[in-house]
C-alpha cells in the first residue's frame, strides 16, 4: 500500500476511534445519570449566574498565568530576543484552534504565526514540556486534595512542598528536557538536554507561574459552589475535573476531550461519593465556562499585541 493509500486509512481509523470514545462516554454518562434525572433541576437550583460569572473570570486568569509561563519559556529556549507579545497572541488564539480534531491544529497555527521568528521545533518543543510540567503540578494537586479528603486530614498537602522542589530541579538542571527526549514518537526529534533556566531567578519565575496557574482555577470552584458545599468539598470537584483533564489529554483523537472528560469526570468523583446529578451538572458549566475563558484570554492577548503593534506603528 502507498502512502497515499495509508493516509486516508488512518484518517478513517482516527475518526472512527473519535466516534468510539465520544459514544462510549456519552453511554457511560446516560447510565449513570438515568436513575439521577430528577435531581438534575436541584442541582441547577445549587449555583447562580454571579457565581458561574466568577469562575469564568477565575479561570480566565489561570489560562493567562499559562500563557504567561509559555512566554517565558519561548524567551528561554531561543537564543535571541523575541517578540513576546506576538508569542503570547499565538500560544492563546492557539489554545482555542486545539478544539479542532487532532489536538495539533493549535500547533500548527502557533508555527504559522511564528514563522521565521520561532523554529516549529522550538514551539512543539515547549509546548510538550509546558504539558508535561504543567501537568505534573496538577497531578501533585490532585492527589493531595484527594488524599487529604480520604484521610479527613491536610497533612497530605504537605507533599507539595517537594513535589515544587523537584519540579524547579527539573527546569534547572535539565531533568524535564530529557524527559521529553524520552517519550515516544516524538522525542526523537529534539535534540536539546540543556535546562530551561541556568539561573535560579529564572528557575524560581517559572516554577511560581507553574503552581500559581492552578491557584485561580481551584478559587474558582471555592466561588461556583459558595452557598452549598464548604471550601473542602469545593476542592474534591475541583481536584476530579483535574484528574479527568490529566486524563483525557492523552486521548489525542478527540478535540479538547469533549464529552470523555466529563464522563471521567462523573466516574472519579463518584468515586469520592460525590452526587451524580451535580457531577453532570458541573461538568457541563466548566466546560461552557473554560471555553469561554480560552475566548477571554485569546481576546486579551490579542488586543495587547495589536495595541503594541500599533503604538510601535505610529511612534
Amino acid at each position: 500500500m502507498t502512502l497515499e493509500q495509508q493516509r486516508p486509512a488512518a484518517s478513517r481509523r482516527t475518526r472512527a476511534l473519535n466516534l468510539l470514545l465520544v459514544v462510549a462516554s456519552l453511554v457511560y454518562i446516560g447510565y449513570v445519570v438515568a436513575p439521577h434525572v430528577g435531581d438534575l433541576q436541584s442541582a441547577r437550583n445549587t449555583i447562580d449566574a454571579a457565581g458561574i460569572a466568577g469562575f469564568i473570570m477565575l479561570a480566565t486568569a489561570s489560562i493567562s498565568l499559562s500563557t504567561l509561563y509559555h512566554v517565558m519559556l519561548i524567551s528561554t529556549l531561543s537564543p535571541g530576543r523575541i517578540d513576546t507579545p506576538r508569542v503570547g497572541m499565538a500560544y492563546a488564539v492557539g489554545q482555542i484552534v486545539r478544539y479542532l480534531p487532532g489536538k495539533v491544529m493549535g500547533l500548527l497555527y502557533q508555527a504559522n504565526v511564528l514563522r521565521g521568528e520561532v523554529p516549529p521545533a522550538t514551539i512543539a518543543f515547549a509546548l510538550i514540556l509546558q504539558m508535561l510540567l504543567a501537568y505534573a503540578c496538577a497531578g501533585a494537586i490532585t492527589f493531595a486534595v484527594l488524599a487529604s479528603s480520604w484521610a479527613g486530614n491536610n497533612w497530605p498537602l504537605l507533599c507539595l512542598l517537594p513535589i515544587a522542589a523537584l519540579v524547579w530541579q527539573a527546569q534547572h538542571l535539565g531533568w524535564a528536557q530529557r524527559a521529553v527526549r524520552w517519550l515516544p514518537l516524538v522525542g526523537r526529534h529534539f535534540g536539546t538536554t540543556a535546562p530551561i533556566a541556568s539561573h535560579a531567578a529564572t528557575t524560581n519565575a517559572l516554577t511560581l507561574a507553574l503552581f500559581a496557574n492552578w491557584l485561580p482555577f481551584l478559587a474558582g470552584w471555592a466561588w461556583l459552589l459558595r452557598d452549598t458545599h464548604p471550601v473542602g468539598e469545593a476542592m474534591v470537584f475541583a481536584a476530579a475535573y483535574l484528574a479527568a483533564s490529566i486524563a483525557s489529554t492523552a486521548m489525542i483523537v478527540v478535540p479538547s476531550g469533549i464529552v470523555v472528560r466529563e464522563a471521567l469526570f462523573v466516574w472519579i468523583g463518584t468515586r469520592y461519593g460525590l452526587p451524580v446529578s451535580q457531577l453532570l451538572f458541573y461538568a457541563l458549566i466548566a466546560r461552557i465556562a473554560l471555553t469561554c475563558a480560552d475566548v477571554l484570554n485569546a481576546g486579551i492577548f490579542w488586543g495587547r499585541h495589536a495595541w503594541l503593534a500599533h503604538r510601535r506603528i505610529h511612534a
